[in-house]
């Protein structure tokens, strides 16, 4: 649960200052990054919208991520299950 805060907060900053840095490039915004607190706030809204999604799905990948992502899935259990009963360690 700690990992989905810290990954959604810093996720969440990342996309509002991508979106200011790139409304300001575009010429649609003057927004100072440095003295605006506009990027802070966007931040913490996209990041309480993204950690109570993950909460609500209960850490669990939406239908079609599930699909799309099943080959990764699998590889990750792979990699799980040959952690945990390899049994090659040679001291």
């Amino acid at each position: 649960v700690v990992s989905a805060i810290v990954s959604g907060l810093r996720g969440g900053f990342m996309a509002s200052q991508t979106a200011i840095r790139f409304t300001n490039e575009m010429g649609y915004s003057k927004i100072d990054e440095e003295t605006s607190l506009i990027d802070e706030s966007a931040g913490l809204l996209i990041a309480a919208c993204g950690i109570t999604f993950q909460l609500m799905q209960g850490f669990a990948l939406p239908f079609p991520f599930n699909l799309l992502l099943l080959p990764v899935v699998i590889f990750e259990y792979v990699l799980q299950w040959q952690v945990t009963f390899q049994n090659d360690y040679k001291a």
